[in-house]
């Protein structure tokens, strides 16, 4: 008889809850009307054009992993990207050549290597 009487009372606070009003003035995500809420808007479609943009690349290359599996490839890469940036920029543009003159050679003197 115990859990009977609480059964009743959990959907009658269910039954009160589901009956208050909401209020939405002033969240931020409904609030459309404003810049506010049109900066709000653009900053949180920004992870769904990145979505969009692997699940493109999946259909065009018929690619069938997972794309939060792919995305998380993206991330990983682009952290070790940004951690090697110095290494990899001197890798690439550092000449490894030898420098044969440092002086200027002018062609009225005869100069031997």
């Amino acid at each position: 008889m115990h859990s009977r009487n609480t059964r009743r009372s959990g959907i009658h606070v269910l039954w009160q809850a589901q009956s208050l009003p909401v209020a939405q003035g002033d969240a931020l995500f409904t609030n459309t009307d404003t810049w506010k809420g049109l900066i709000t808007n653009i900053i949180f479609y920004i992870p769904c054009i990145y979505v969009e943009l692997v699940e493109w690349f999946k259909y065009q290359y018929q690619i069938t992993t997972r794309t939060d599996v792919i995305m998380l490839c993206i991330a990983i890469s682009l952290f070790l990207i940004a951690g090697f940036k110095d290494k990899i920029y001197d890798f690439i543009f550092r000449p490894k050549g030898k420098l044969l003159l440092n002086n200027p050679v002018y062609l009225n003197n005869s100069t031997t290597f």
